[in-house]
């Protein structure tokens, strides 16, 4: 499956980019080039056409554009030489994980340097009294799930990238999980702290390290001071180079248990759910699938002790019942997170456009019906088969409407896109947050006093704008 998924997407790149892009050979200074490669070494270097159309995209419809030299560091000390240069020499720097998001907070629209930073890749500290992990910023939450099962922990919010998407990258775009952040939020909100490239090269650590030197590791956030780890979450590489992260661990639960019910109505799922995390039962996921064909199923995921879980399960059953939901068994809800840990499994239906939504806790059933009528208009007006549901976050939902469509039609693609900002547009105007801005959302980066303390803050600390010009509408 990881071959038939990596050769999938690198297939879909390829194509999409060759399509798009006149890839020429844009090679930054001979000079230059060679001090980034005594920096990195010769191996993890290339300004290869082939190698830049890789980089060129990620998973998404935002138009490619490739980096004129791709960069695979190996340390926060080579990270600050790169950027100490960067800044020197007024160079462009994209940050890239995996690549797995759609939203465009990768893509190098202004050239220059791209950091691939997958060989930082370690877990570095179990803290199992303060129930934390140390990382680098390039492992996948697979390769660090599998680490931390060996000692009886987890992190407790996994991303919708499943096992291919990275720490940072999840970080980077301030993650949601479906697996997980019903109960725990995103994955900003298991961060305690951050270790942090600035743009001008120097090394900041955020959370209790970082303020106190003797502390005993991470294992506190806020430390009764402004949330600068805060101010790094969601930033998409604007901001700076995130290269360790610390986490909020959770020991494995003594018992997992599954639920799908089947409602009439959204809003039937959206009381069920409500009741249900009012009661405070641990849910610790829950989803609502729908399609234009079939009626609504909640997908929930119990876990914790063997006492709690079973107590919570029936009550969860009987509030389901009284709201006429049909139990459907585990069978359906355990395929559908489990099919998270496969890595390809989200694309096997093709290319596809995804768009998220925060809106609140209650009123998703309204909601859900105001996307399936834009469902219903996109099939009807370009032709694309639709998908709409939602994941609980806390005390709101992320709503999604994806359409899938054929990428070696451009004719489709520029079809796709169009379908796309008209859908923006419809949900910026219900009130819906972006989930994942990157560049998909720049339209809608609104003159507020919110924007503009978000751009002074980006002048501040990168007056020269190396780092990731173009995403969220900032520096162009």
């Amino acid at each position: 499956m990881q071959i038939d998924f990596c050769a999938r997407l690198a297939f879909t790149i390829f194509c999409r980019v060759a399509a798009t892009n006149d890839v020429k050979k844009l090679s930054l200074r001979s000079t230059v080039y060679s001090d980034l490669e005594k920096i990195v070494g010769p191996d993890f270097i290339s300004d290869a056409q082939h190698v830049r159309w890789i980089y060129s995209r990620d998973v998404g419809i935002t138009p490619g554009h490739p980096p004129d030299v791709v960069l695979i560091p190996r340390s926060t000390n080579e990270i600050q030489e790169i950027i100490k240069l960067s800044n020197t020499q007024k160079i462009p720097v994209y940050i890239r994980g995996a690549g797995a998001c759609y939203a465009g907070g990768v893509i190098p629209v202004k050239g220059g340097i791209l950091l691939d930073l997958t060989r930082m890749n370690k877990l570095l500290h179990l803290d199992s009294y303060a129930e934390s992990c140390l990382t680098e910023c390039g492992i996948t939450c697979g390769a660090l799930l599998n680490e931390l099962e060996k000692q009886e922990f987890k992190i407790p919010v996994i991303p919708d990238s499943a096992l291919t998407g990275t720490v940072g990258g999840f970080l980077a775009t301030s993650g949601i999980g479906t697996w997980g952040s019903a109960f725990y939020g995103s994955i900003g909100d298991i961060t305690l702290g951050l270790k942090v490239v600035l743009p001008n090269g120097e090394v900041v650590v955020t959370g209790s390290s970082g303020v106190n030197p003797n502390a005993k590791g991470q294992f506190n956030r806020y430390v009764g001071m402004p949330d600068l780890t805060g101010l790094f979450i969601g930033s998409d590489g604007t901001l700076g180079v995130i290269t360790e992260v610390a986490l909020r661990v959770v020991p494995l639960p003594e018992l997992t248990v599954y639920r799908t019910y089947r409602f009439k109505t959204h809003q039937a799922a959206e009381r069920t759910t409500v009741r249900a995390k009012r009661k405070g039962l641990h849910l610790v996921s829950v989803t609502i699938s729908t399609s234009l064909q079939d009626p609504p199923t909640l997908n929930v995921i119990i876990e914790g002790s063997k006492k709690t879980t079973i107590f919570d399960t029936k009550l969860l059953d009987k509030i389901a019942k009284e709201e006429d939901g049909l139990d459907l068994g585990p069978e359906i809800a355990q395929r559908t997170f489990t099919d998270l840990l496969n890595p390809g499994e989200q694309f096997l239906l093709g290319s596809r456009v995804m768009n998220g939504g925060f809106v609140p806790l209650v009123g998703i059933g309204n909601y859900l019906d105001f996307l399936k009528q834009e469902c219903l208009r996109i099939t009807a007006k370009y032709g694309f088969p639709c998908l709409f549901g939602a994941f609980n976050v806390l005390n709101s939902w992320d709503a999604y409407l994806k359409f899938y469509f054929d990428e070696s039609d451009p004719n489709k693609v520029l079809k796709a896109r169009k379908a796309n900002e008209e859908l923006q547009g419809r949900l910026f105007e219900a009130g819906a947050l972006p989930t994942k801005r990157g560049q998909l959302w720049n339209q809608f980066a609104p003159q507020s006093k919110f924007f503009e303390l978000f751009r002074a803050i980006k002048r501040c600390l990168d007056p020269n704008n190396i780092m990731s010009p173009g995403v969220h509408g900032l520096g162009l």
